[in-house]
């Protein structure tokens, strides 16, 4: 059975999260700030990490990213719709920021969506476009798992007003991806708490009356 632990990083709070088996095999998910926090809860816990997965490539979840890289000696797998994101603080939003966000790009772009299996960990990309052009959701069905990105938070949903966002691609995205799921499934947002899809299909304003 997988589970999952976070730590919040950087001056947006951003969550990252890492995906854990018993034999403490694990997947890290958009290293954003504080690289050396991350490495030592890393380090803390044991975990021995085979692989670094994107949900989208904006500066607050790659900010730590090339040093985290480095230390762990592991690929990186992200959206091949932003490719250009890693070494153009436009695109990745940093040129707004109160520094730019300028890394090595990722070493593997997924080709082809939909289930996947990496070291042995099952799961399926679902692709969630609108708060970013290549945003992707990581489900993993069999423990109810999904690690959302910033397409859905706790009574809320990602922004749209940024560069690359499309509020129609959002909605969606949201319709078609996000609740079509199992409404046991948790929801581990880019930032903000972990919250159930049943909770916030009862609860958020998006999802009862925007959709």
């Amino acid at each position: 059975m997988l589970q999952v632990d976070s730590q919040t990083v950087g001056i947006l709070e951003e969550n990252t999260y890492i995906v854990y088996r018993p034999d403490k095999q694990a997947i890290l998910f958009d290293p954003g700030a504080n690289p050396d926090r991350l490495l030592k809860w890393i380090e803390d816990n044991e975990w021995q990490v085979q692989a670094i997965f994107l949900t989208h490539c904006h500066y607050d979840h790659i900010g730590a990213l090339d040093a985290v890289r480095k230390d762990l000696n592991v690929a990186v797998y992200a959206s091949a719709i932003e490719k250009e994101y890693f070494q153009d603080p436009v695109l990745n939003l940093s040129s707004t920021g109160p520094y730019e966000v300028i890394c090595q790009p990722a070493d593997y772009y997924w080709e082809h969506l939909g289930k996947q299996s990496i070291a042995d960990f099952d799961f399926e990309i679902r692709p969630v476009p609108g708060h970013s052009p290549g945003s992707l959701m990581y489900y993993f069905d069999a423990d109810q798992l999904a690690i959302s990105g910033d397409v859905l938070f706790k009574n809320s949903v990602g922004r749209t007003d940024l560069l690359g966002s499309n509020p129609f691609d959002l909605q969606k995205s949201l319709k078609d991806q996000v609740m079509t799921l199992p409404n046991e499934v948790m929801i581990c947002p880019g930032h903000g708490p972990v919250t159930t899809l049943g909770l916030e299909k009862e609860t958020n304003p998006f999802l009862t009356t925007f959709i």
